[in-house]
């Protein structure tokens, strides 16, 4: 007889048995179905208990030793970070220590440079035509950055101006040589004027007058626009000259000692920074490249179009710029070995008018152009984009020049006064009084600005100025 358990009770179901017969549940030991075949082992439920609880036992045993090795990880790792974390202090520690070390030293240079620019600023002590209210106080030169512009402010206008005589007519150019002892002008009578320059006072014995004339250099038939002092020799002067000609001076013979035709009227005149070579520009749109250990020409280029104002060489004598009537300037890598000598490497798009004049800092790295329509820009030579711009006036800028340690740039036009920016900052600093300037230029190592004021219904005296004698 066949049996099956209800699913729903406890009632055991014969499937052959009597129709609705039930009976109770049968003992355990009757059960033939292999679910119920389990032997209980000795002591019953006892000892399962007992197992169970050992194995509790054992499993917290082994939770407590995981978390044993966790906090013990745990106190490892936090031992290495406090030590790293110590180590870092003691390296932050020592890296201050040097760092103020460091400043300790610089400052002692800066009083050290101070003191030194305080001697030679004394030694530059000279009474002034131009009359000042401002009190001095005897402000030092030395290097001013965004936060302290107005002390470099106060150092400008405790500067006072030397005035000597300079052409008999309009004065066109002045420049000093490379290494500030020697200064010189040109003028519209064709004669260039050169000075002995000692910045101690030492030239006679008046020590108010430290600038002495020594030489006229005469030799040219007509206006001289530009001159030029060789980089490598403090006696070489190159001069440009309406009347066609680019003449190379010995200052310490007071001779000529070459002659060079361009076939047309100069207005610049360019050395070379390796000293070899000279490039000029000329009214009617040329360009020429002199050899100068032969003193000869090299090449004329002509562009057709644009409107030469100014020509110039980078710091590595690798370029050859030219500033034209577009706004533009035009950069020519030089070739000295080639057939061509120059090769067009891009045009500089920066000015809505004619721009002027252009000049390199001290160290190479920005270009400075002045315009027809009162903006100086500043450009990064090496990526040849502009990084800056000045506001001259409402004037055009005719002359720019940068300082000795490229802190300043100087900006000056003919019917305006003269400009002296802070480069870092972009900050008008100063203003210098006068009726127009047709050029300037900064000492090579002092912060002397020396200038040619223009010649005009206001201004009768063709004077040389130079500005920044202070007390």
């Amino acid at each position: 007889m066949g049996s099956r358990l209800n699913p729903s009770s406890n009632m055991y179901i014969p499937m052959n048995g009597p129709r609705g017969g039930y009976y109770g549940m049968p003992s355990m030991g009757q059960l033939q179905h292999p679910l119920f075949n389990y032997q209980f082992p000795p002591g019953g439920f006892q000892h399962l208990q007992q197992q169970q609880q050992q194995q509790q036992q054992q499993q917290q045993q082994q939770q407590q030793q995981q978390q044993q090795q966790q906090q013990t990880q745990v106190q490892q790792l936090h031992n290495q970070l406090h030590q790293q974390h110590s180590q870092q202090i003691q390296q932050q520690a020592q890296a201050t220590q040097q760092h103020l070390q460091a400043q300790q030293y610089l400052q002692a240079q800066q009083i050290h440079q101070q003191s030194q620019q305080s001697q030679l600023s004394n030694s530059l002590n000279i009474n002034s035509k131009e009359s000042t209210n401002i009190p001095k106080t005897n402000t030092q030169y030395t290097n001013f950055d965004s936060k302290n512009l107005d002390l470099a402010s106060r150092y400008f206008s405790e500067c006072s101006t030397k005035d000597f005589i300079g052409n008999k007519k309009k004065s066109t150019s002045v420049a000093w040589n490379a290494n500030g002892t020697k200064i010189a002008s040109s003028g519209s009578d064709g004669i260039v004027r050169v000075w002995n320059f000692d910045p101690l006072g030492n030239s006679n014995k008046n020590s108010s007058n430290n600038i002495k004339e020594t030489i006229e250099l005469k030799g040219h038939d007509g206006s001289i626009e530009k001159i030029s002092w060789s980089p490598k020799n403090n006696d070489l002067l190159a001069s440009a000259g309406t009347d066609k000609v680019i003449k190379i001076w010995d200052v310490k013979v007071g001779k000529c000692i070459g002659t060079v035709s361009t076939n047309s009227e100069n207005i610049d005149v360019r050395w070379s920074p390796d000293g070899q070579f000279i490039v000029a520009c000329t009214r009617d749109d040329h360009l020429a490249l002199i050899d100068l250990p032969t003193i000869k020409t090299l090449k004329i280029y002509k562009f057709n179009g644009e409107e030469l104002n100014q020509v110039g060489w980078d710091n590595n004598g690798e370029l050859i710029l030219m500033a034209n009537s577009m706004g533009n300037i035009e950069a020519y890598k030089f070739l000295p070995k080639s057939t061509t000598h120059v090769k067009h490497l891009k045009t500089l798009y920066g000015h809505t008018a004619s721009i002027y004049c252009m000049e390199f800092d001290p160290t190479g790295k920005y270009l400075a152009a002045g315009s027809a329509d009162s903006i100086v820009s500043l450009w990064d030579i090496e990526d040849m984009m502009c990084v800056k711009t000045f506001i001259k006036s409402t004037f055009p800028c005719r002359s720019v020049s940068f300082s000795f340690d490229g802190q300043f740039i100087a900006a000056s036009s003919f019917e305006s006064t003269i400009e002296i920016f802070h480069v870092e900052s972009g900050q008008p600093i100063h203003t210098i009084e006068c009726s127009g300037v047709s050029s300037l230029m900064w000492h090579p190592t002092l912060p002397l600005l020396a200038y040619a004021p223009e010649v005009n219904e206001n201004n009768k005296d063709p004077s040389i100025r130079v500005f920044g004698y202070h007390s």
